[in-house]
């Protein structure tokens, strides 16, 4: 009788078993691994989408209440022939009486009130739980006015001033009646002053991403991730108007704590934004904090209490959004200086 060669069965299934404990640990291995990796983009992907959100507000606000040279208290002429595509937030980006604060924040009760106050935002794309921040500023780019091979294009409305007032004005065509009617700001050596592209802003948590109602409005079935956005001025064919621009994913909550300054210019104390008969021509530093969620659901809930610099809490149970929970969230913030006040 030959002799046996090769494995026996005993063997090869004990060769089959060591085999498939292998597999199996470097499949858990691989899968740990996999979701180790997503967590960390998706927290990566929250803290960059924080630090957008805060770079972007941060920044205007610094620019809050900026015009050029002017003082704070010196007028601001409106000299546009040009006004907003059917008016809307008109009284808004072009109030150059300067009795409108250069920043404001305000909560409103109902989509009706802040559709009545800000009409060029529809009112199921305003999130009611976060107040609206207003700032107007010019962009603090100067150009030169009437240069004859680059002259300023119709495409904008521009602040011209200097120590004592500035002119509010679209394009080159308004520059032009300015010059022609002596209206226009010069040098000592009678060279013209620069002027600087005008720049207000409405921001809001928008309670969807993707509007796909009439008119990009927010509509039952779209995506419920909440969304920073703004009200820019831009062109809208010939006509300059209000335009929603879509900012950052995921913000659910803003929150704002004013820096009101004494006489002597210094910040006395920090107060709500509701506050009753709070004076914003005083405000000098904002303290901002931003709720961010993850863009996508990971599993399990997130029911964690966030304290806001007003004193108030927020949690996923104050969101519009029904299934906020099962979204990851964190909190951030920032303080910074209306660094163009003057008192």
């Amino acid at each position: 009788m030959k002799p046996q060669s090769g494995l026996s069965l005993v063997e090869l299934m004990i060769s089959l078993l060591l085999g498939s404990l292998i597999v199996i640990a470097a499949m858990t291995l691989l899968s740990t691994n996999s979701q180790q990796l997503r967590d960390q983009t998706a927290k990566t992907a929250l803290q960059e989408n924080s630090r957008v959100a805060l770079d972007i507000l941060g920044n205007h606000i610094r620019l809050a209440g900026f015009y050029g040279t002017m003082d704070g208290d010196d007028p601001l002429v409106a000299r546009f022939s040009t006004g907003l595509a059917n008016n809307r937030c008109q009284g808004t980006v072009l109030d150059s009486t300067q009795t409108r604060p250069a920043l404001q924040v305000r909560s409103f009760a109902n989509t009706a009130a802040a559709n009545a106050a800000y009409d060029c935002i529809a009112q199921t794309n305003i999130d009611l739980t976060s107040p609206v921040l207003e700032v107007r500023s010019v962009d603090g780019v100067p150009v030169p006015p009437n240069n004859a091979s680059a002259p300023l294009p119709n495409d904008s409305y521009y602040v011209q001033a200097s120590p004592g007032g500035g002119s509010l004005f679209f394009g080159n065509t308004d520059y032009q009646a300015l010059l022609t009617n002596f209206e226009d700001r010069v040098y000592a050596d009678g060279g013209p002053v620069e002027v600087m592209r005008w720049q207000p802003a409405i921001y809001y948590v928008r309670p969807c991403s993707n509007p796909s109602g009439s008119g990009a409005t927010c509509t039952a079935g779209d995506d419920p991730t909440p969304m920073l956005v703004r009200q820019r001025l831009t062109m809208l064919g010939t006509q300059p108007a209000m335009i929603e621009e879509p900012l950052v994913s995921g913000v659910e909550r803003v929150d704002y704590l004013i820096g009101l300054a004494d006489a002597n210019g210094q910040i006395d104390r920090y107060a709500p934004h509701d506050s009753a008969g709070i004076d914003w021509s005083r405000a000098v530093s904002i303290r901002l904090a931003l709720v961010v969620r993850e863009t996508s659901a990971r599993g399990g809930t997130d029911t964690s209490s966030y304290t806001l610099p007003s004193g108030a809490t927020w949690d996923c149970t104050d969101s519009t959004d029904a299934g906020a929970c099962q979204f990851n969230r964190s909190l951030f913030g920032g303080t910074y200086n209306l660094r163009n006040r003057i008192l």
